[in-house]
């Protein structure tokens, strides 16, 4: 509607014969400023006709986080308006009277760095060079840094990233160190990104338990953020039922070795045993045989003996029989001499 509009008084101007021409310019193309102080953005302009009412001041802003220029302030019937900025960011001039559509950021920081545009129209005067830019580059050191985790579970991988940023100009680079409970910090493992501020673990296991620590740093200074990985109790205990569960296993697996081991040594030492029993009972019916060999032969040898030597018994019978006499003269009994020598030879 508003652009219909404009192209109306323009042709109506055009008609009526008049020259109408606007030109806006920015005297600087870029200002610089630091974190915390006001920075001007000058802008001039010039019209053919008188200011009145229809003069129109817009200011817009884009960075690359916002491509599209955001009208912030506006300069309409003799008043500023903000347009979703915080109240007293900006203050604008008395471009009326001066012909300055200058404007004035209040406690400038790097959020604020960027491409700014004046747009100047004064109806009917809406043509020729009606806006300039300027782009304001504030420089500060890192603040508001952040770690955040972020977890990528696919088919066939898994992978946890830290995630490390800050709001800085120039950009910063980041570093990620981490600690233990009561250690110093040191250089993490994982894939780092020194320009996103991203740390890429690629293994979950290498996820220790402590604290990560990322440091943004440029030339205006430093700031770190932390984040603290806790152990996570269904994975503690989950490890612990498993750990529990392999000294388990260890345990039975140990007891059933001893166990076929206690029963070899057993057979072994059982089977040792029956051999040396039946090793004593084949000694003893060997030395059984042996021993009634010898006997035989003994009585064999005996038997021979007297029949070899007749005259060793006669000779005792001599002798018993000079006894037998001797005695017999004693009692007068007649004297055995017969008997004995048959129980002799017997």
């Amino acid at each position: 509607m508003w652009t219909n509009l404009l192209k109306t008084i323009i042709l109506i101007g055009s008609l009526a014969g008049g020259v109408i021409s606007m030109q806006v310019t920015c005297p600087e193309k870029m200002v610089n400023g630091t974190v915390g102080q006001s920075i001007t953005l000058y802008c001039n302009y010039e019209t053919s006709l008188p200011i009145a009412d229809g003069l129109v001041i817009r200011w817009s802003f884009y960075t690359r986080q916002v491509p599209r220029p955001k009208l912030f302030y506006t300069y309409q019937m003799g008043n500023w308006f903000p347009s979703e900025v915080p109240e007293g960011k900006y203050e604008g001039t008395t471009a009326a009277t001066a012909k300055n559509a200058s404007i004035i950021i209040r406690n400038a920081e790097t959020e604020d760095t960027g491409m700014y545009t004046c747009e100047v129209t004064n109806v009917p005067d809406v043509s020729g060079t009606i806006s300039a830019n300027v782009f304001a580059y504030i420089r500060g050191k890192p603040t508001k840094t952040t770690c955040i985790k972020q977890v990528e579970n696919h088919e066939d991988y898994h992978w946890v990233f830290l995630s490390c940023s800050s709001k800085a100009m120039p950009p910063p680079t980041y570093e990620w160190q981490w600690k233990s409970s009561g250690g110093s910090y040191h250089d993490v493992e994982g894939e780092m990104n020194n320009r996103t501020g991203i740390l890429n673990i690629t293994n979950p296991m290498n996820m220790k338990t402590g604290i990560y620590r990322c440091t943004a740093r440029n030339e205006m200074g430093e700031d770190v953020c932390d984040y603290e990985e806790k152990e996570d109790k269904e994975t503690s205990s989950s490890s612990t039922a498993s750990s529990t569960a392999i000294i388990i296993g260890v345990v039975i697996a140990i007891i059933l070795l001893l166990v076929v081991t206690g029963v070899t040594v057993w057979f072994v030492l059982y089977k040792k045993k029956e051999e040396g029993k039946s090793t004593k009972t084949t000694a003893k019916s060997k030395s059984a045989g042996s021993y009634k060999a010898v006997a035989a032969d003994s009585n064999y040898s005996t038997v021979a003996s007297q029949e070899a030597f007749p005259s060793t018994i006669n000779t005792t019978e001599v002798e018993v029989s000079e006894e037998s006499a001797a005695y017999n003269k004693k009692t007068a009994t007649p004297p055995p001499t017969e008997r004995t020598s048959i129980e002799l030879q017997v």
